[in-house]
């Protein structure tokens, strides 16, 4: 009893997950940005979502996945933040009077 239990939790975790992934991937898809404020939470919060499967690229190679696209917005949050901790660090230093 246990073992047609535990096959039916699996086959429901794969369903769900497959649904899951169909909505990221038509969100990746639609996603356009006009200000990198926004990329930055989006890609977090795909990242979030693909963190739950076991395998991300297991799982994804049986999807019409964008990787092209959701790499670059990856890159793109990834160098916004860093060009934001930059400029923060460059706004701390003061002029010199000399």
């Amino acid at each position: 009893m246990t073992v047609i239990f535990a096959t039916r939790q699996k086959i429901s975790s794969r369903i769900v997950k497959g649904v899951g992934v169909r909505y990221l991937i038509k969100e990746v898809e639609n996603a356009g940005f006009t200000d990198f404020e926004d990329v930055v939470p989006f890609v977090k919060r795909l990242d979030d979502e693909l963190f739950y499967l076991v395998d991300e690229r297991a799982v994804l190679k049986h999807f019409e996945w964008p990787e092209q696209k959701a790499d670059t917005l990856r890159e793109a949050a990834f160098g916004y933040c860093d060009l934001k901790k930059l400029e923060l660090e460059a706004s701390s230093f003061g002029d010199d009077p000399r």
